[in-house]
């Protein structure tokens, strides 16, 4: 609303201007312009103050009715106020300022009241805060994100929509005996991204890549390297997930496709909020021409076997389409008649969800170990989180030295660290689309470990056709829910890499265990219920692996923080800009370190 006031007083600077000019230079065509567009101007603006303290008022009474009644009736979310028709809450809500419009917002919109609506693009979204209602929203299994798929697979990745709907099988009916698309899609994921087999299987792919470009890092052990973190992690992590996933053959192919995606990785959601192709014409460059790069793979892949991909249920990798889920992934597009390009695109988005959420992650978590481990950070009489972290890699090494995959992904405190980063630094936006209307309910919920009910609150009435979202920033630093259940912990805006343990590790007389109980409806960073991210038990084996993996090989030394434009600070790195819904932010800065092999 301030942009509103702005352009009033302007305004009123140039209509004052205009009262005393001569009634001869009024009367000038130029002059006479700028007179009637004032005009207008003032209307419009108006107009906007007008719609704006309008929605302000309904925005109160709803939250008043909200604070009183207690009749079970179903009250509309409260509006947010905006200021302009159909483009609503937009403005601030696509903020690249992180977690700006939540921040705004909880300045003075009660979190108490567990949801509100807003307005984007024409619109209407009902948001929840509830840990109730969030709740009920991931088990509800009759509520579908369809919407959301098009918009990300059409505006996201560039496929048309008629190909889209192919791929989904959206709009088309099944052929007697046969399984819906989304239904095959389901049994793909099923059977090569979450049973364990299959996922130790493509981890332990992940991390022979791993070793192999490592091998060839800083050979010298007596010499010491700089580097800077991030950078360093992000092409050695990079090779070894999309080898491990689509086969060594793209990276030959597509000896850029590092360079161009991330370049697409930084701009993605930008497309994917639908913004005119003027507005995101560069993002739009960056997605063609990492697609394109990928395309040429697909066309000489081909040009060697044909259609005919390698079986999925044979080999467990393959240089030419790599894992199990790909190559099932390829013979799923070929049945569905997705051309090379859609394919490409595709492809690109599997990359997405793997490469753009476990390097950063991993950034983070090994930003934080190697932070505690430095000689001013140690506290008297306490050990370090490096120190705890490296006894349990040590623990789930084989006797030969390689790493135990099933026990290191049950370690409590790696695991407790892995989600503490999950959640100070995902942010995700679990949709859902409302085909029929419904009421929701607020409440009860109890967020002591007692289990005794709060005061009952308030139910939502959700119309069709609107949409549903569940932002994770709210839900994941909730005070009132956080500090309730780990109530000795930092504040939850805080790191704090013990806080899924049930004591602490220091306590020698009690062993830690890891636990995400009493976080139900206000954890989710893999999303929630039908919809969950299918790679989550890869990410997490792929970011507790290569963590393990880089602090076996290599000793490091603190030298500074940098910026982002590799500039030394002396703060900690903070969040790159970025849209709401990026899942793991990227840091904003990156740590300069000197590097040595281990003996």
């Amino acid at each position: 609303m301030s942009t509103v006031y702005a352009s009033v007083v302007a305004l009123v600077a140039v209509r004052a201007t205009l009262a005393f000019l001569p009634a001869h230079i009024l009367s000038s065509p130029p002059i006479a312009v700028l007179n009637a567009l004032s005009t207008i101007v003032g209307c419009a603006l108006i107009l906007s103050a007008a719609l704006y303290l309008f929605n302000t008022l309904r925005c109160k009474i709803g939250l008043r009715n909200f604070g009183k009644r207690r009749d079970g009736k179903a009250l509309q979310p409260p509006p947010i106020p905006y200021a302009i028709p159909w483009i609503g809450n937009s403005p601030s809500f696509l903020s690249t300022k992180p977690h700006h419009f939540w921040s705004t917002l909880f300045e003075w919109y009660p979190r108490a009241v567990g949801a509100c609506s807003i307005v984007l693009g024409g619109r209407m979204a009902n948001v929840l805060f509830s840990p109730v209602a969030i709740q009920h929203v991931i088990q509800d299994r009759t509520l579908g994100r369809e919407e959301f798929n098009i918009d990300v697979v059409v505006n996201g990745l560039g496929i048309s929509k008629e190909e889209c709907e192919r791929f989904y099988g959206y709009n088309t009916p099944v052929k007697e005996g046969e399984h819906p698309p989304h239904h095959e899609q389901d049994k793909i994921n099923v059977d090569y991204l979450l049973k364990a087999e299959k996922v130790n299987e493509l981890t332990a792919e992940f991390i022979k890549i791993l070793k192999e470009r490592i091998s060839d890092q800083f050979t010298d052990r007596s010499a010491n390297h700089e580097i800077e973190l991030y950078k360093w992690l992000r092409t050695l992590m990079f090779d070894a997930s999309t080898i491990s996933l689509l086969g060594s053959k793209v990276l030959e192919v597509c000896p850029d496709l590092e360079h161009l995606f991330f370049q697409f990785d930084q701009d993605m959601l930008s497309l994917f909020f639908g913004l005119p192709g003027w507005l995101v014409s560069k993002a739009v460059s960056n997605r063609e021409k990492a697609v394109s790069q990928l395309a040429n793979w697909h066309k000489v892949v081909r040009d060697q076997i044909g259609t005919k991909v390698p079986d999925p249920n044979g080999m467990s990798w393959e240089p030419l389409y790599g894992s199990r889920v790909n190559r099932a992934r390829q013979i799923f597009y070929e049945k569905r008649g997705v051309s090379i390009r859609g394919r490409a695109a595709l492809d690109l988005g599997m990359i997405f969800g793997i490469s753009s959420n476990a390097i950063p992650a991993t950034n983070w978590l090994l930003m934080y170990v190697l932070e505690s481990a430095r000689p001013e950070r140690q506290k008297p009489g306490e050990r370090s989180l490096y120190s705890f972290i490296m006894d349990e890699i040590k623990a789930s090494q084989n006797e030969n030295g390689t790493l135990n995959i099933s026990i290191l992904i049950n370690q409590p405190i790696l695991l407790s660290a892995l989600h503490e980063v999950l959640r100070l630094y995902v942010d995700v936006l679990v949709g859902r689309t409302i085909t029929q209307d419904m009421a929701l309910a607020l409440g009860a919920h109890s967020t002591s470990k007692s289990g005794a009910p709060s005061e009952p609150t308030q139910s939502i009435q959700l119309n069709s056709g609107t949409l549903l979202m569940v932002p994770s920033y709210p839900a994941h630093t909730n005070p009132d829910v956080w500090q309730s259940v780990y109530p000795h912990h930092p504040q939850p805006d805080v790191f704090y890499p013990y806080r899924f343990l049930t004591s602490s590790p220091h306590d020698t007389t009690t062993k830690p265990v890891f636990s995400t109980a009493h976080t139900t409806g206000s954890y989710f960073p893999f999303g929630g219920g039908k919809t969950m991210c299918p790679g989550r038990n890869f990410a997490k084996q792929e970011i507790l692996g290569a963590l393990a993996v880089v602090l076996l090989t290599f000793e490091f030394e603190f030298i500074g923080y940098v910026d982002a434009k590799g500039n030394t600070t002396d703060k900690f790195p903070g969040l790159r800009d970025t849209l709401p819904g990026s899942a793991v932010m990227a840091a904003s800065g990156d740590f300069k370190l000197k590097v040595k092999r281990r003996d």
